[in-house]
């Protein structure tokens, strides 16, 4: 009889294959499988490790701490996060594992307080973002690094002199909750059914919050970065279908079943304001006359109908925060590959989604990104197209926009 070969458990593999429950082959900065799936790879002890020295600071010193890049860590984060592990029971009571540091306390606090109340204008979900998603945080970390995320990106809004570094902070948190998230929606089940639909309501929120906190207002990479970064942010979005599709039955029976709905115009009936009815009829016609083939004219049509639908119509003050995100998601496969493509008709779509998204443009997480889409979007087009946006550049450009009831909610730290 032949004996199996003796071998030891490590425990030292990364965030992504200890998620997976894959071997890992713990090669750094990035192991063999993360590289292979294009995908985030980072090791715990790469921002807490185990030794590390507990370093008391106050809330006065966070602005003077010094940006320090770990030789392992893909991004740059202030040593403070690095050497301020929580151990012990304390930890592991609150089902964090012993991977969450104390300056997180001070992000948690922060969006008990203030900034739950600024990620809807929805009242009937109020207390689920003040109470229930806390507390199924509590239990699932990835969701738990994308409140202390959103809570950091709110830091850096309210204290320009701390920006840069909780904007760090939060690319961490943000990277972190990716990283977990993506296997999930390979594995969903009745028990993480619900924090995941949670995050993937926050994604869109978190994808424009960062760089809306951080990205330079003029740069020459900038239009071309801007759409990709929306590209991502819809990507990501689009994950709540495979949701939905796997386990409608066990969400919709769940608190967070709230979130998927939207008050969109079904019928798609109510007219638009006139520049922009104007705007989608003649890039309704251009679809009739100059669609690559009827297959791509029947799914340009349907995109387009889709974003009637979703077109904030009536009063600024009932526009739900949601529904600009809503378009994104139920357009088709085939239309979300040739807008990434950047077809002329897709992109059109995409920059006129932009003055949908600048109706939002008074809350803090939105602000100037949808006049800034539109401007990107209108400097990527080639000739020939410029007609259509004429309208959009226009109306995100306007002196008279209306006040977002939601402009100053949470804005008080």
């Amino acid at each position: 009889m032949s004996s199996r070969r003796p071998h030891s458990k490590s425990r030292r593999g990364c965030v992504a294959c200890k998620a997976r429950k894959v071997k890992c082959d713990e090669v750094r900065p990035s192991c063999g499988r993360c590289v292979r799936r294009k995908d985030n790879c980072y090791f715990k002890d790469t921002f807490y490790p185990c030794n590390a020295a507990v370093r008391a600071t106050t809330p006065s010193s966070l602005s003077d701490t010094p940006i320090t890049q770990d030789r392992d860590s893909p991004v740059q984060f202030p040593r403070s996060i690095l050497d301020s592990p929580v151990t012990g029971p304390s930890g592991n009571e609150l089902g964090w594992g012993g991977t969450f540091g104390f300056r997180d306390m001070e992000l948690l606090h922060h969006y008990s307080t203030s900034t739950c109340l600024t990620l809807t204008n929805d009242k009937s979900q109020g207390s689920l973002w003040k109470l229930e998603i806390p507390q199924l945080a509590f239990s699932n970390p990835f969701l738990m690094h994308g409140l202390l995320a959103a809570s950091a990106c709110h830091i850096a809004h309210l204290r320009p002199d701390a920006a840069e570094h909780y904007i760090n902070i939060a690319v961490y948190h943000h990277t972190s909750a990716i990283t977990l998230y993506r296997p999930l929606l390979n594995d969903v089940s009745q028990g993480n059914c619900a924090p995941l639909v949670a995050f993937s309501a926050m994604l869109g929120f978190l994808s424009l919050a960062i760089p809306q906190t951080s990205l330079p207002q003029q740069d020459s990479s900038t239009a071309t970065f801007l759409v990709q970064n929306i590209f991502d942010m819809f990507g990501l979005l689009r994950g709540v279908k495979t949701l939905l599709a796997s386990a409608w039955e066990w969400i919709r029976d769940t608190p967070v079943a709230v979130l998927l709905s939207l008050p969109l115009d079904e019928e798609a009936s109510s007219p638009l304001e006139p520049g922009a009815e104007a705007t989608l009829n003649s890039l309704e016609a251009r679809i009739h006359t100059e669609a690559e083939s009827e297959n791509m004219k029947a799914e340009y049509l349907e995109a387009l109908k889709y974003f009637r639908k979703c077109y904030p119509c009536g009063d600024i003050e009932n526009l739900h925060q949601g529904v600009p995100f809503a378009w994104p998601v139920i357009v088709s496969d085939s239309f979300y590959k040739v807008m990434m493509e950047r077809r002329p008709i897709p992109m059109i779509m995409l920059g006129l989604w932009g003055v949908m998204l600048d109706k939002l443009h008074n809350v803090w997480w939105i602000g100037n990104q949808g006049q800034r889409l539109v401007e990107a979007v209108s400097e990527l087009l080639p000739q020939g197209w410029e007609e259509p946006m004429k309208w959009a550049k226009m109306r995100v450009n306007s002196t008279e926009k209306s006040p977002h009831p939601s402009a100053t909610a949470g804005e008080q730290s």
